[in-house]
């Protein structure tokens, strides 16, 4: 790898200070002849090099026309002695170097002022030409100078100059960043080179193509470059045409492989055919065979429908013998049913009138428990009462411990706290009283309860007793039947409840 340095590098860290051309004011000196001329005049200087320059021509306008044109003399002076009251334009120009232009307005002079003259003393400085500056930047002149009112003088206006000193200072900082880019793309296209030329070098094509056609981007046209990538697309087009036939050889290769499987398959093809038809023969006969079989199961079948028919045939007599039996059956146990329910009449009867008996006792029997539980009732409202008159007391007692603690209060600090005690106290008795009154109330209340249920048990047994012992009176044997519809019938259900 290689770096590169030019001319612009170089010239780019000293032109810094190459408007420094520039522009020496200059004291009036007012020594001149009577016609009052303009007298400019100084040393020409390299801008890098200091060293005077002798090839400089300095050409004049006056008004936009031509007026005069000199040569520097061999250290690098000039002198020009003008008309007053004239517009000029000083050209300072060489070969291989940047011109510039100086543009001194005496024709605002006003009459009378200056008759002597006025002098300028102008250095200037000029830089070698640099390839793509633009030029158009100099067509305007570095310079501009005119009458000054206020002091009498021909001045340069200073803020015209420092804006020009600044296009130039950009435009050669452009160049600078071009070069640099040139630079750049110089060192990258060295690197590509190498790099393509070493791949060509052992024989890996593409990639020298891809390093060749990378060092046209960065330097587009390069006569080596294009010469390089022209041999390796040569090798590449080479390679493909071996390529392509050793490909048109696979395919030949290929085809004939492909038409050897397609005559097996052909003839695979007619095997699986001839077997096919092989199975298919089979499958015929074992359709026939299947066929025969069927339809011999078929008579079978038919000769057992037959057979079967002939035995419902005779199940049917036996059930129609078997009918009539059971229908004179059903006829004489009609007969019977009818002798037995005359009878069950007759007990029905007999039963109905115990059962009158019975509901009257049940009446009577009631009315014996109503009494009974009104006077349950007439003793829950005593108890009741009794309650409520426990509770009054309680409040009467506790209004006058209320009372009492009342009263100890309106003592002094230890009074109050045993009137409080006390009443702490009071409360407590009060409620243990109270809870043992209930506590006994309730026990008491328990075991009347338990009693009257006790009672009214023995009550109820006694009656159940009574019920089922009630009898029809009658006696002997009865029948199967007679038992069955006295079961059945509502009155014996009552009965037996």
């Amino acid at each position: 790898m290689q770096t590169y340095a030019t001319h612009l590098l170089f010239g780019r860290r000293c032109l810094r200070g190459l408007l420094a051309a520039t522009l020496v004011m200059v004291s009036w000196s007012g020594l001149l002849a009577q016609d009052a001329s303009l007298v400019v005049s100084g040393t020409l200087k390299h801008e890098e090099t200091k060293q005077r320059l002798t090839n400089v021509t300095v050409s004049v306008l006056q008004f936009g026309e031509a007026f005069d044109e000199i040569d520097v003399d061999r250290n690098g002076k000039y002198y020009l002695d003008l008309p007053m009251r004239s517009d000029y334009v000083l050209i300072f120009s060489a070969e291989g170097m940047i011109s510039k232009r100086v543009a001194i307005n005496s024709s605002s002079t006003p009459e009378g002022e200056l008759e002597d003259g006025f002098m300028f003393d102008l250095d200037m400085s000029l830089f070698d030409a640099i390839e793509g500056f633009d030029t158009d930047i100099t067509d305007t002149p570095i310079g501009i100078a005119a009458y000054n009112e206020r002091n009498g003088r021909i001045q340069f206006d200073l803020d015209h100059t420092n804006e020009m000193r600044r296009r130039i200072d950009n435009e050669l900082d452009r160049l600078a960043d071009v070069m640099e880019d040139m630079e750049r793309a110089k060192m990258r296209y060295d690197n590509a080179m190498e790099d393509a030329e070493r791949a060509e070098a052992r024989g890996r094509w593409e990639e020298a193509r891809d390093e060749y056609e990378k060092a046209l981007k960065f330097i587009p046209g390069d006569a080596q470059a294009q010469a390089g990538l022209d041999r390796v697309n040569t090798e590449l087009d080479a390679i493909l045409r071996a390529e392509e036939a050793a490909a048109a050889q696979a395919a030949a290769e290929a085809a004939a492989e492909a038409a050897r499987e397609a005559e097996e398959e052909a003839a695979a093809a007619a095997q699986r055919e001839a077997d096919e038809a092989a199975r298919q023969a089979e499958r015929a006969a074992q359709a026939e065979r299947d066929a025969a079989a069927a339809e011999a199961e078929r008579e079978a079948q038919l000769e057992q429908e037959a057979r079967d028919r002939a035995l419902r045939e005779e199940e049917a007599a036996r059930a129609s013998a078997a009918t009539d039996a059971a229908r004179a059956a059903e006829d004489q146990a009609r007969e019977e049913a009818a002798a037995a329910d005359a009878r069950q009449a007759q007990r029905d009867a007999e039963s109905a009138a115990r059962q009158a008996q019975a509901e009257a006792d049940a009446i009577a029997q009631q009315e014996m428990l109503d009494a009974e539980r009104s006077a349950r009732e007439a003793r829950q409202q005593e108890w009741e009462e009794q309650r409520r008159l426990l509770e009054e007391q309680k409040r009467e007692r506790n209004a006058q411990a209320k009372a009492r603690a009342k009263s100890f209060s309106q003592r002094s600090d230890k009074a109050e706290d045993e009137a409080e005690a006390y009443y702490r106290q009071a409360l407590e008795s009060e409620r243990q009283a109270m809870a043992s009154e209930v506590e006994y109330t309730k026990e008491q209340a328990s075991m009347l309860n338990k009693r009257w249920n006790a009672e009214a048990e023995d009550r109820a047994r006694a009656a159940r007793r009574q019920a089922l012992t009630l009898d029809d009176g009658t006696s002997g044997s009865r029948t199967y039947g007679d038992r069955r519809r006295e079961a059945q019938s509502p009155q014996h259900v009552v009965g037996q409840t």
